[in-house]
């Protein structure tokens, strides 16, 4: 029970303290012009893909900066896009911070009331509170501008309030526009009380209640319902809507469907590696010795990153199950003498012994049972998983994983679905400790763990081979403090904070 107030003592309490003088917001952001070479090509793909389908549903781009220091951390790139004749705005924006990056795409139907209709695609949940003027709604699982104008057109006419006044910048306006929309979100977030004006820094910064409120909503489970709760609502409201039956008519520039990919057979960690040459004139296959447990190899064929790490050694494996070897002890000294006494009693039919098997004892009895039966099942399943190399695949479409270290040791997942990639602390063993190199997915706390090595350094290595094997390596950002377990600070996509 300690342990456990401990542990939540410092995530509720002493983290959020923390937290508090980190992550200001910049008053009046930097902008300038977004260049190419700013970009991961995950984001060049995304915004270019994104900007010509709105293209096609009538819009056309007024804006593309960049902001370089928003927050501390993190950096993002808006291009802002105008649909005169519907008298919609759209905004296509990417933020990134440090190891994690986020896509939004959203658009906005503005009414000379001062109110708003929002309709967007946001993975993450906002941890501000929701504007009153604003109706937002947003359906992560959403890809393209076709399907969410679709929905955004059938949400205003489902309000009643298509016939209304509908404003849009005027032309040469657009700065004007993004600074009026910055200041009155800002403006609520400061009557919410969440952040307080800092004018002689001029940045924004938390008051208590929001640095508590604030990471209260990024942490664990809390984040996991508040998503949960959202894609609930936002799925009926996308039925409501007849979404749910709406198929995108196809466009000239659609790619073609491929084909599902060929399963990938567990690697054989017995077998030595095969290494393709690179020399033009031999086909021969030739072999390279087994690599030192723990140890990574990096090797690119056809376009495909393949990373293979050596299995640990039993007893480096056991030396991080100190948990599950306690309870195995523990609870193995606690079954003797029930073992004994049945025996004894079986034997020689004594019924003094039977004392053991009264109800509260035989209810201990069951109860260590379990325990033991779990600790053991928990510590064979973990040496079948570490004892195999871990193998996995990277290309520009996502990876294939086989032999992970995980419940779920093969499959598929798919770039767009990946947060992030990153190296966490895993266990502690008698001599050495344990690293994870995980795929955290996109909207939920979900992780897909990759590799499990002491060796720290080379999972790093891995992490950024990964990375720039599937073109999501973000361009670097000075690290000056980041959320809970790495989320992105108070890197807020304007316009958006109310779309959960």
């Amino acid at each position: 029970m300690a342990p456990l107030m401990i542990r939540f003592v410092f995530r509720f309490i002493v983290l959020p303290i923390r937290m508090k003088k980190k992550n200001a917001i910049s008053i009046t952001p930097h902008r300038v012009p977004t260049v190419l070479e700013d970009l991961s090509p995950e984001m060049q793909e995304f915004l270019g893909q994104q900007v010509r389908g709105f293209r096609a549903e009538g819009f056309e781009a007024v804006s593309n900066v960049k902001m370089p220091d928003a927050t501390p951390n993190a950096q993002s790139v808006l291009v802002l896009m105008v649909n005169r004749q519907k008298r919609e705005v759209a905004v296509v924006t990417v933020v990134w911070a440090l190891d994690l990056r986020t896509t939004v795409f959203w658009i906005r139907t503005d009414f000379s009331d001062g109110t708003a209709l929002v309709t967007g695609v946001n993975p993450r949940v906002a941890i501000f509170p929701r504007h009153p003027r604003g109706d937002p709604a947003s359906f992560p699982w959403v890809k393209d501008a076709a399907t969410l104008c679709e929905a955004h057109r059938r949400r205003l006419e489902r309000s009643g309030r298509a016939a209304e006044l509908q404003l849009v910048p005027a032309p040469g306006e657009e700065a004007k526009y993004l600074d009026e929309e910055k200041r009155q979100s800002n403006d609520w977030f400061v009557a919410s009380g969440y952040i307080w004006r800092d004018e002689a820094a001029g940045v924004y910064r938390k008051t208590w209640k929001g640095t508590f409120l604030m990471t209260w909503k990024a942490m664990e489970p809390i984040k996991r319902w508040r998503v949960q709760l959202r894609d609930r609502r936002s799925r009926r409201l996308w039925r409501e809507l007849g979404m749910a039956t709406w198929s995108r008519p196809a466009m000239p520039g659609d790619a073609a469907a491929l084909p599902p990919a060929a399963p990938i057979a567990p690697a054989d960690s017995s077998a030595p590696t095969p290494v393709v040459s690179s020399a033009s004139d031999s086909s021969e296959l030739q072999y390279e010795p087994v690599l030192k447990p723990g140890e990574a190899r990096c090797e690119h064929a056809d376009g495909v990153l393949v990373v293979r790490i050596e299995p640990m050694r039993t007893a480096d494996v056991l030396s991080t199950q100190i948990g599950n070897l306690q309870t195995l002890v523990v609870f193995g000294w606690i079954l003797v003498p029930y073992v004994i006494m049945a025996r004894i009693a079986w034997q020689f039919s004594q019924p003094v012994y039977f004392d053991y098997f009264r109800w509260p004892s035989i209810a201990f009895f069951l109860l260590a049972v379990i325990f033991f039966f779990s600790a053991a099942w928990s510590l064979i399943t973990k040496l079948a998983r570490w004892r195999r190399a871990s193998v996995v695949w990277a290309s520009p479409e996502g990876l294939r994983f086989a032999n992970a270290p995980a419940r779920r040791q093969s499959g598929w997942v798919d770039r767009g679905d990946i947060e992030l990639i990153r190296v966490v602390f895993a266990s502690v063993g008698f001599w050495s400790k344990r690293y994870r190199l995980e795929a955290r997915l996109r909207g939920s706390s979900r992780h897909q763990p990759l590799f499990v090595s002491d060796n720290a350094a080379a999972l790093n290595e891995v992490k950024v081979a990964l990375g720039q094997a599937m073109g999501i390596s973000v361009p670097p950002v000075a690290p000056q403090g980041t959320g809970p377990r790495g989320d992105a600070p108070m890197a807020t996509v304007r316009g958006a904070d109310g779309l959960n």
